[in-house]
């Protein structure tokens, strides 16, 4: 304002105050803007940090529970061995204590070639616990690399050929039925006390007993062949040898005392 003139600069001043204010009120909001957008950043920040904690722990709790599954696994099959091996032990023991009456070295079970050879073994089998035990314990040492291979060493060591053409496994063609036998359930129980063979089903047990006794008849048809071909070449073999080391004389002159030896009497 201007003394003289009378009058106030009122347009040149008010215009300096509305800048200021204006001034000062651009730099609150910036000033209040950066401190919001500081205070977001570090909140982020904190929950991203808190994220990524979070995350390794549960990461960190999967793998220890990982680790004692595994090792609470691992522990578990070797009880289950170890159960299994005590019940193996126990099995094996209940057949010794049943059976230490007899001696196994010593033990003739014989082999079944007739009637009355079968009732006996019936009989003992029905009727004498540890003899039955004694048998299975026994034959269980006949063990091969396959079930037929099993089967068949079991079938030799119980039965003869000659037996076993009389029967058929359910009694076809008119022959004995030999599946209700004692010596024919017994197998079962001996191929089931071997570890590798302890879970057989019945069917794959009962087809190489049937195979075998179907080729019982065969197998005494050729023995029959190779006897009477070993006896024949035996035969063949005497008279060449004959031949060839005694002189022909000498078979004329034994031939004719023979002779004389049957007609006349001498």
């Amino acid at each position: 304002m201007s003394p003289e003139n009378g009058q106030f600069d009122i347009d040149h001043q008010e215009p300096s105050t509305s800048s200021q204010t204006i001034y000062y009120g651009s730099e609150s909001k910036k000033k209040k803007t950066n401190h919001t957008s500081f205070t977001s950043n570090q909140f982020n920040k904190s929950a991203n940090e808190s994220d990524q904690a979070f995350r390794k722990c549960v990461r960190r709790s999967l793998a220890n529970f990982k680790y004692d599954f595994e090792h609470f696994h691992k522990r578990f099959d070797a009880q289950e061995s170890l159960l299994e091996k005590i019940l193996a032990k126990l099995d094996s023991q209940e057949f010794k204590g049943s059976a230490m009456v007899y001696d196994f070295n010593d033990m003739d079970i014989g082999v079944i070639d007739n009637d009355e050879d079968l009732n006996n073994m019936e009989e003992k089998l029905i009727n004498d616990k540890p003899y039955r035990n004694a048998v299975i314990t026994l034959l269980s040492r006949f063990v091969g690399n396959t079930l037929p291979e099993t089967i068949r060493k079991i079938m030799q060591r119980l039965f003869t050929d000659q037996f076993l053409s009389k029967y058929s496994f359910v009694g076809f063609k008119g022959k004995n039925q030999f599946s209700t036998l004692q010596s024919c359930s017994i197998i079962y129980d001996v191929v089931r006390t071997m570890k590798k063979f302890k879970d057989t089903a019945n069917i794959d047990i009962e087809k190489p007993i049937k195979n075998w006794m179907a080729q019982a008849t065969p197998r005494i048809k050729k023995l029959a062949e190779k006897s009477l071909q070993t006896n024949h070449n035996g035969h063949l073999n005497v008279l060449i040898y004959i031949n060839i080391l005694i002189p022909r004389y000498i078979i004329e002159v034994l031939a004719r005392a023979y002779a004389c030896n049957v007609i006349y009497g001498i």
